[in-house]
């Protein structure tokens, strides 16, 4: 029994091994800005409850926040082709930290926009440049990048978790304490990538330009994988806005803690679960794993809508939250390999951007659908859209128009 439990451990650890340093400092940096970052889901709190904001200004300036972020991505992307990944992303989070601090000062709901607004631009601007930073010390390796983005993906969910438990359980929390702390980590990020600019990147091999036929072919994979992306963010969209109302009023007896069971248990498989599965499958077609998770993402989505017990409404999590950690790492993957060798940058800040676009407009689509129907029209909804993107993922298999590769 010890012998198996060793080699479970063994292979499990196996999971986190072989980065490259400067790859494990990215993730770091992503740990910090995920704990430091996590203040915007408790805004709307501050807003409301310290500023005396009504719910309307309140989620307006949320919604600045939102905008900034989809012109963040593109934005951090062309910058980071043409200047460094390392500076914008130091760049990025000295930015970020000194929005923070402005929050203490600002009572202006037009000032506190303004300054939510240019919060996002830093906050996706940093996201890109720090990925393809990280990605870009991978060199040719395709299996080292997904497992890069494995562990990226799951220390940035372990990131918002620990951010939710300062801010939300611990107690005496209080929002100076709060943004004097998020600031100085940022800061403190910020000053660690500009010591480390003489870092240069180095990538081997370089690849001659590519054909115009090799561009187009893969300038198809792109707008097939951010298609969905775009599909799927609608999906994610949901989590923060009627998800948490759906689950509240269907298990009354649970109450908002039902809400918090189903996050807690999204946040613990992602953090745990996400390498060793994904990793797993790094031999198999990017595109195909990533029609499965979309699928599994609509798919479990759909089961909410039969959830009348709470037993299924995990199981609906556990199906969406496996599709979750199949779905995202594939598709910024395809991203980042399609994209032309000198716009690695501007193909991920697209990503990044239309991500974000899906985030500000599907509570809205969302919000609509639960006030003038049941909740149980936007799961159906979302299990076709899963099932759309499965299909539109595995075009590239089944198109002689699309160039089909080991890992495509």
């Amino acid at each position: 029994m010890s012998n198996y439990l060793n080699l479970f451990v063994k292979n499990y650890i196996g999971n986190y091994a072989g980065l490259p340093i400067i790859c494990w400092q990215a993730i770091a940096l992503t740990l910090i800005d995920a704990i430091a970052g996590g203040i915007i889901f408790f805004l709307s709190i501050y807003f409301v409850t310290q500023l005396h904001f009504d719910i309307i200004v309140a989620s307006t300036a949320i919604s600045c926040y939102g905008i900034g972020t989809i012109i963040g991505g593109i934005v951090g992307g062309k910058l980071t082709d043409r200047i460094s990944p390392q500076k914008i992303s130091s760049i990025s989070l000295a930015i970020r930290a000194m929005t923070i601090l402005l929050l203490l000062k600002l009572k202006s709901p037009q000032l506190i926009m303004l300054d939510l607004f240019f919060m996002g631009i830093a906050t996706y601007g940093f996201k890109t440049s720090n990925s393809v930073w990280m990605l870009n010390h991978c060199q040719h390796d395709g299996k080292l990048k997904l497992k890069t983005l494995n562990i990226s993906r799951a220390v940035m969910n372990l990131g918002f978790g620990l951010a939710g438990i300062i801010i939300g359980f611990l107690p005496g929390a209080d929002f100076n304490k709060i943004f004097y702390s998020s600031s100085i980590i940022l800061f403190s990020g910020a000053i660690f990538l500009s010591l480390q600019e003489n870092n240069p990147i180095i990538i081997k091999n370089q690849p001659m330009n590519e054909t115009n036929k090799q561009e187009n072919i893969n300038k198809q994979y792109l707008y097939v994988i951010l298609t969905c992306v775009f599909l799927i963010g609608l999906i994610v969209a949901q989590l923060g806005s009627t998800y948490p109302m759906y689950i509240k009023n269907s298990f009354p007896q649970l109450g908002i803690k039902a809400v918090s069971i189903l996050f807690i248990l999204d946040t613990f498989l992602i953090v745990f679960f996400q390498a060793p599965l994904v990793n797993r499958l790094n031999k198999q077609n990017s595109f195909f794993i990533a029609s499965l998770g979309a699928l599994s993402m609509g798919l479990g989505m759909l089961v909410l809508s039969l959830s009348f017990s709470f037993s299924l409404a995990i199981l609906s999590c556990v199906i969406w939250t496996t599709g979750e950690m199949l779905f995202f790492p594939m598709a910024q993957l395809i991203c980042y390999e399609k994209g032309a060798y000198d716009k690695k940058g501007n193909s991920m800040g697209v990503y990044q951007s239309i991500y974000a676009a899906s985030t500000v407009l599907g509570p809205i689509l969302g919000g609509y659908m639960f006030h003038f129907s049941n909740g149980n029209l936007i799961w159906y909804l979302c299990g076709i859209l899963g099932l759309l993107c499965f299909i539109a993922c595995n075009l590239p298999l089944i198109s002689d128009n699309f160039f089909i590769g080991s890992n495509g």
